[in-house]
């Protein structure tokens, strides 16, 4: 096994031998020839850009808090979180200044129950403070207040608050951030919104960019990417291949995926809104669809030579795994080993596995993110 420790500072230990040897195992259940693996390490600290947490007052002092299970009794308590040492550092900062300023303001404490902070490491930072309340104007100029304190306490960093209450959301500088990621020898800067998908590990996305990139650059033709998000996988692999086509079923993460192409000048990509079920049925001309009409798609002019999933944790259903089996390469990145298990018994009927990558999203978990490249027999 290869340990990738160059792209970040990095912590391996037993749990994550142990984690691997079970992820290994589970996939031994699809094939017994599996390749020599790559570990991708995360930074033991730091690593997240997103998280979320109940808002309290303990002993009437604002506190931000997490339910956390006892190792000995297994009782699960709220507990609060003084600093938050899986989290980018800008979220700590931010959690400390929230905590220092909200006393001054009563009305945005009021029936606040939940806070979520989305962070950049170019010193972006996005607070979503959720209510039990409808909000009001009174709420608004409070918080348009409290927003210009932040900026103040920490003017390196790039607050933006945003409300939000049953039925009721309220922006009140911008409701995303911008990352910045370096693939392959190139800067992307790319858009990540409020309340839709986004990788939480900044470090670990990184890892999976690069390596898809370095192991599709020689795959040629057309890339098909199924759930593209906000084009975190299409847009970096844009440069090894002639043209990117890029569908997803969010029409949030389909705005902002156009937004990163504008601001990546990428021009061989087009990101449609399908699901990976509607795709399939366009491509084997069972339905006409609009929405590739009014983005001049033409299927039949794309030389498919490869195809990237990174499908939802139940992995890829029997339709969409017939259809990405009709091309020479996939690249597979799966949040659900067991799922993934599943899908190569299929996959490996047509298709070899010939690269194996684990990448520590989730440092301290039984969870591990992996990525498989697989080519026609």
């Amino acid at each position: 096994m290869i340990i990738d420790t160059t792209r970040a500072p990095v912590y391996y230990n037993s749990y994550n031998a142990e984690l691997l040897k079970t992820s290994l195992k589970t996939l031994s259940q699809a094939t017994d020839d599996l390749p020599n693996p790559t570990m991708f390490c995360s930074p033991s600290t730091g690593f997240r850009v997103r998280a979320e947490f109940i808002f309290k007052m303990i002993n009437k002092k604002p506190a931000f808090t997490m339910t956390l299970e006892d190792p000995i009794t297994k009782q699960k308590s709220a507990q609060p979180i003084e600093f938050f040492a899986d989290g980018h550092p800008f979220i700590s900062t931010s959690m400390n200044a929230l905590k220092s300023l909200l006393p001054n303001y009563l009305r945005v404490i009021h029936k606040l129950f939940a806070t979520e902070f989305l962070v950049s490491t170019i010193g972006e930072v996005l607070i979503t403070l959720i209510y039990h309340k409808k909000l009001d104007s009174t709420w608004e100029k409070d918080a348009l207040e409290l927003q210009d304190e932040l900026h103040k306490l920490h003017p390196e960093l790039n607050f933006g608050i945003i409300g939000r209450a049953k039925n009721q959301k309220v922006v009140l500088a911008k409701d995303y951030v911008y990352e910045q990621f370096n693939v392959n020898n190139r800067s992307y800067k790319m858009m990540h919104v409020e309340n839709s998908f986004t990788q939480p590990n900044y470090y670990t996305n990184t890892n999976m960019l690069n390596w898809a990139c370095e192991n599709s650059k020689e795959f040629g033709g057309d890339l098909l990417e199924l759930y593209c998000g906000n084009g975190n996988f299409s847009i970096p692999l844009s440069q090894n291949f002639r043209q990117v086509l890029a569908t997803e079923i969010s029409a949030t993460s389909v705005e902002s995926a156009q937004i990163n192409l504008r601001n990546n000048h990428i021009t061989n990509t087009k990101i449609i809104r399908l699901s990976a079920e509607e795709f399939t049925q366009a491509i084997n001309k069972e339905r006409e669809f609009k929405r590739l009409k009014h983005a001049n798609v033409n299927l039949d002019a794309y030389d498919i030579k490869a195809v990237l999933v990174d499908p939802p944790r139940a992995g890829l259903d029997p339709d969409t795994l017939k259809l990405i089996a009709r091309f020479d390469n996939i690249i597979y990145i799966s949040c659900g080993i067991d799922s993934l298990a599943t899908n190569l018994k299929e996959l490996l009927q047509t298709h070899s596995l010939v690269k194996l990558a684990f990448f520590d999203q989730f440092p301290y978990t039984g969870h591990v993110e992996t990525g498989c490249i697989l080519t026609k027999k």
